[in-house]
């Protein structure tokens, strides 16, 4: 019967949990601690080094997590199925990041084409308004005075300086609302960065996790490999096998990695021999 990982890792977490427990309640967790070295023992003994290093290093929640990546079949660790399984996630994960970073660039691009064009946004519009509205207001207030107090004539110097009054106002209008835009697109982009931060971060843990999975699942797969070649269940091949034999034993150990495909495998091997 072939040696099932999953179970000596399961103790050592539980393990890792009980002996966190102890711990905090200011008990001596040294038994768990010593429970957990002999499972550490055994995944070793088993070709799981590993598994057994990762959750050396790992605290309780850690170990928890990785040990949810140890996938069961019928309570045994499958590799093929491990494999397969962190091909797909990187497939979608590519797809997450792909979409990512087409959305962020395209909002990028939208943010800098409205700096660049100078196109006041509402806010931009409605500051310079205010400020042209109170020139208006100035500037007809001092065309007034002076009407009043010219029998109602304004001279060229009166409307010179209200000219130059309406300048200043629409001048600073501009200035105002030139601040406003340019602190605005340093909030938009503020915002996108801290998404693409964010997502990034998402991402290559993602990335990181889908890396462990496919470490442990190679892992896995050699050390049952090298196991089986040991236990005489496949036979070695070697530089001074002449090609029918390696050829024999190609076809050999390929059926048994993959039943289910021998008829298959067999038709390749004869097409290409």
């Amino acid at each position: 019967m072939a040696y099932d990982p999953y179970k000596a890792a399961e103790q050592i977490v539980r393990n890792k949990g009980r002996w966190s427990t102890a711990v905090a309640t200011g008990k001596s967790g040294d038994e768990y601690h010593e429970k957990a070295k002999y499972y550490y023992a055994e995944l070793r003994e088993n070709g799981y080094s590993g598994i057994a290093d990762k959750l050396e290093g790992y605290g309780y929640g850690e170990a928890l997590e990785y040990l949810d990546t140890l996938d069961k079949n019928g309570g045994t660790y499958d590799a093929d199925k491990a494999l397969a399984s962190a091909e797909a996630n990187r497939e979608s994960l590519d797809n997450k990041r792909t979409e990512l970073y087409d959305r962020l660039m395209n909002e990028y691009k939208t943010v800098y084409s409205d700096a660049e064009d100078g196109k006041l946004s509402e806010e931009g519009e409605r500051i310079y308004a205010e400020f042209k509205e109170a020139g208006e207001r100035a500037t007809g207030h001092t065309v007034a005075e002076v009407a009043a107090s010219n029998s109602g004539n304004v001279d060229s110097y009166a409307a010179a300086n209200a000219h130059r009054q309406m300048t200043d106002y629409l001048k600073a209008g501009s200035e105002a609302a030139s601040k406003a835009e340019n602190e605005r697109t340093d909030r938009l982009l503020s915002v996108l960065d801290g998404i693409y931060g964010a997502g990034k971060g998402l991402l290559d843990s993602e990335n990181a996790s889908i890396d462990d999975a496919e470490s442990t699942a190679y892992a896995v797969y050699k050390a049952d490999q090298e196991r089986a070649i040991a236990e005489g269940e496949w036979e070695k091949i070697t530089s001074d096998d002449y090609y029918g034999d390696r050829y024999e034993k190609y076809l050999s150990t390929l059926v048994k990695l993959y039943p289910d495909y021998a008829d298959e495998i067999s038709d390749i091997f004869h097409f290409l021999g």
